[in-house]
């Protein structure tokens, strides 16, 4: 098997320039409100103290500026505060350049005409290094949820972030293995995922919630950091996930707090399972053959 589909055949990155240096992720479990005022106090103030920790690379939850729409829709709101949203993310690049902090963050955004959920990375320069919008949206077939409110997203960019090739996802996306694994043969060896799940009907979805961040790691044999809402009723807590699906750290449910993970983007996993995998056959398949 060509073994150059994830990375090459050696371990590491696929990606030219990458470092064996370890790096500390971290992820703030804010609460997601349409408060954005509020929610860029928040942010500095977990972007300072991830700084003071030692962190290289924060992450913030889904729509962590200007809110998580579908359910402001809900509740009656019609207009999206762009401007406040715009100068909040040129804030953020300011904070990223103050504490020479990367961040990957959730927010609305508008363009072409479409509103679209993404995931800004910015860099510790203040650069923008990619914008991943949101594919696997809630309600394409009711037109309701994210659906009755976002566009889907066309791409899945990799970028590098503190010398790691670094990708995205939101939310929802973890119900689908097929992008993660694309992430995987662009060269990524670790993928941001901002989310915002939480409230009292969706507890049911705990379990299998957890054993999908599991398993889009271990499947993948990269790193995950997930950070969710804070609640209320948040249906999985915020995560850092190493390539064996081993847990690194958890936040508390419901809770407002900054969790930490030393990474090394070229730990190899206990088991090579990228080694066993029947590629051809799924060509096959795929094809109709």
């Amino acid at each position: 098997m060509d073994r150059t589909r994830y990375g090459g055949a050696e371990w590491g990155d696929g990606m030219p320039g990458r470092t064996s240096r370890p790096v500390t992720v971290a992820c703030a479990q804010i609460e997601v409100s349409d408060d954005i005022a509020l929610a860029c106090e928040k942010i500095a103030d977990a972007m300072s103290e991830a700084a003071g920790r030692g962190a290289r690379l924060v992450i913030f939850p889904e729509c962590a500026i200007g809110g998580y729409y579908p359910n402001e829709w809900r509740e009656g709101a019609r207009a999206m505060c762009w401007k406040a949203i715009d100068a909040a993310l040129d804030c953020l690049r300011r904070l990223c350049r103050r504490h020479r902090l990367s961040v990957v963050a959730g927010a609305p955004r508008r363009t072409g005409g479409r509103i679209l959920n993404s995931a800004f990375a910015i860099g510790g320069d203040g650069k923008v290094l990619a914008v991943y919008d949101k594919i696997h949206l809630t309600g394409m077939r009711s037109g309701r949820d994210d659906a009755g409110f976002f566009s889907r997203g066309r791409s899945l960019p990799v970028f590098r972030a503190e010398g790691i090739a670094v990708g995205m996802q939101i939310c929802m996306d973890f119900r689908f293995p097929e992008p993660y694994r694309i992430l995987r043969g662009k060269g990524a060896r670790l993928v941001c995922q901002p989310t915002c799940v939480a409230g009292r009907s969706g507890l049911w979805k705990s379990g299998i919630l957890q054993a999908h961040i599991a398993s889009r790691a271990a499947e993948n044999e990269f790193f995950v950091a997930l950070c969710n809402s804070a609640g209320p009723f948040q249906n999985m807590p915020s995560q850092i996930v190493g390539p064996d699906g081993d847990v690194l750290a958890r936040a508390p449910l419901d809770e407002e707090t900054v969790i930490y993970a030393e990474i090394d983007p070229l730990r190899r996993p206990r088991m090579d399972i990228l080694g066993s995998l029947a590629e051809d056959l799924y060509a096959i398949e795929w094809r109709g053959d």
